[in-house]
């Protein structure tokens, strides 16, 4: 399993990196701004898979190996932006279509829930502080089948949808029920009634809490391995990132 699932990478991401090479090196690539992302939470779009971090080979799920996507940015040449270093501010797929909107100076809608990264990518953006928060949500299945002790009994065979938010220091899930049909191929668009599409919060399935301060390795398998909500020290830091999942998540239009 692990061998034709690296080889899809390198398949895919060397011609990748060899076409951003010359691009970046062509006279008029220095009067453009040049992006390049993943998006690796795509069912449909590759790279879509993880390599073997928490004993999975599919993005499936709220973990951070799941959710980060990379984003390469080269600034046109004179644009006056600090380069050559990663920003480390937390940014949504939401926040690109503004960034981009700045980026060839044109004017940003102010209703856009996104919110451009521009101003980050200057000398005194490094210091910024950025989001507080930003949001990734997916949906799992208890088929019953097994006895899965993560899930409660009286969750068997059925679906939740993963609720995550992540901040500078924690990544906090709950695993709320789901009772709209087709979770996998739509599920926001196959809800009989709206109101199920937000998150029902009294009727949980699971929670996770997860510690990232002091995480400066390079291997998404290094953290993320110990959930830490159910642990009696944490109960305020769970209870305080509920607090803000509850006040700040905004349910999609549908």
């Amino acid at each position: 399993m692990p061998r034709p699932k690296i080889a899809s990478y390198l398949y895919l991401t060397t011609p990748l990196l060899h076409t951003l090479c010359c691009l970046f090196h062509l006279p008029t690539c220095s009067l453009t701004h040049s992006l390049s992302l993943s998006l690796s939470l795509s069912p449909c779009l590759a790279p879509r898979y993880k390599l073997g971090e928490h004993c999975d080979w599919f993005k499936h799920d709220n973990y951070e190996d799941a959710t980060r996507i990379p984003l390469l940015l080269k600034p046109a040449a004179g644009s006056g932006y600090d380069t050559g270093r990663a920003v480390e501010q937390l940014v949504e797929e939401v926040d690109i279509y503004p960034s981009l909107l700045e980026l060839a100076g044109l004017s940003v809608p102010a209703d856009l829930q996104g919110q451009s990264w521009v101003p980050l990518l200057s000398k005194a953006g490094a210091a910024a502080a950025g989001k507080p928060r930003v949001w990734s949500q997916y949906p799992h299945f208890n088929s019953g089948a097994a006895n899965d002790t993560r899930w409660p009994l009286s969750a068997n065979k059925t679906s939740a949808m993963g609720f995550s938010m992540r901040t500078a220091r924690w990544r906090y899930t709950e695993w709320l029920v789901f009772d709209c049909p087709g979770y996998v191929t739509d599920p926001m668009a196959q809800c009989a009634d709206p109101a199920a599409v937000a998150p029902q919060y009294g009727r949980v399935v699971g929670t996770e809490l997860y510690d990232h301060e002091g995480d400066g390795s390079d291997s998404f398998g290094d953290f993320e391995n110990e959930n830490l909500a159910l642990r009696a020290e944490h109960a305020a830091v769970v209870a305080e990132l509920h607090s803000q999942l509850v006040a700040n998540w905004v349910p999609p239009e549908v």
